[in-house]
C-alpha cells in the first residue's frame, strides 16, 4: 500500500509502516502509563504497511509507538513517521 501526493510517493519495504501522527489534543480515550516508563509514546494512524508486516497492522487502524523511533517527514502540513513494525507497542 502506498501514500500518493503531488510531491511524493512512498511505499514502505519489508516490515516497515508509515504512520500519520495524531496530535495529542485530538486523541480519544485514556491509557495510564506509569512514570517509571522511560520511553514516551506517540499515537498515529497507519497510512501504509510493508509486505512483511503482521496481519494486525492494517491501514486505517491507530497504533501506539515509541516516540523518536522512526524517520519523520512532513507533507501537506501533516507529520508522518516511517517505523519498523517492532516499534509499535499496541494497536488501539
Amino acid at each position: 500500500m502506498t501514500i500518493e501526493n503531488a510531491e511524493f510517493k512512498v511505499t514502505p519495504l519489508s516490515n516497515r509502516i508509515i504512520v500519520e501522527e495524531i496530535p495529542k489534543e485530538k486523541r480519544s480515550g485514556l491509557i495510564y502509563i506509569p512514570d517509571s516508563v522511560q520511553t514516551p509514546m506517540s499515537r498515529g494512524k497507519i497510512m501504509a504497511v510493508g509486505i512483511n508486516c503482521e496481519e494486525a497492522l492494517i491501514v486505517g487502524k491507530e497504533v501506539m509507538y515509541e516516540t523518536n523511533s522512526g524517520s519523520e517527514f512532513e507533507s501537506d502540513g501533516k507529520k508522518y513517521c516511517l517505523l519498523r513494525e517492532s516499534n509499535c507497542v499496541a494497536v488501539v
